[in-house]
């Protein structure tokens, strides 16, 4: 009997690591999942102020930064079709995701950098002009 002491502590120590290296896993994927699906909401909503609001008034970084702040600011991008066109001649906004940014882990223990899923959004132009509504004016500013 005496050799089988401390058998239960080994046991629980060896379960508990594999079950909280699988639970810390988890929540890392949650996190990058959530980040993933607000930038891509973001960008959608980016893209319509972009089809309301003057020709490259919208600032995407404080888009971004209102929805979940931390995330780079560079992430986004926004740009009107054809290139170099007016708010007379422009026929689609793009907004595009960069996928040369990675997210770093935050577990102290496990390093490890997933980069962004490349996405981009394109809307047909609609007003282009500064007739846009309250709700689009914490976007629609240079």
């Amino acid at each position: 009997m005496k050799s089988q002491m401390g058998a239960t502590a080994m046991e629980f120590a060896l379960l508990a690591s594999l079950f909280l290296t699988l639970l810390i896993g988890t929540l890392e994927f949650a996190r990058l999942m959530m980040q993933i699906n607000t930038v891509a909401a973001v960008s959608q909503m980016l893209a319509r102020a972009a089809s309301k609001c003057d020709v490259g008034s919208v600032n995407a970084a404080s888009g971004l930064n209102q929805f979940m702040p931390g995330l780079p600011t560079e992430l986004l991008s926004v740009k009107y079709l054809p290139v170099g066109c007016g708010a007379s001649d422009c026929q689609w906004v793009q907004v595009k995701t960069l996928p040369s940014i990675s997210l770093n882990s935050t577990n102290p223990f496990f390093s490890s950098s997933l980069s962004w899923p490349e996405r981009t959004v394109t809307q047909p132009r609609e007003s282009l002009n500064s007739s846009y509504s309250a709700a689009l004016s914490l976007l629609c500013h240079p």
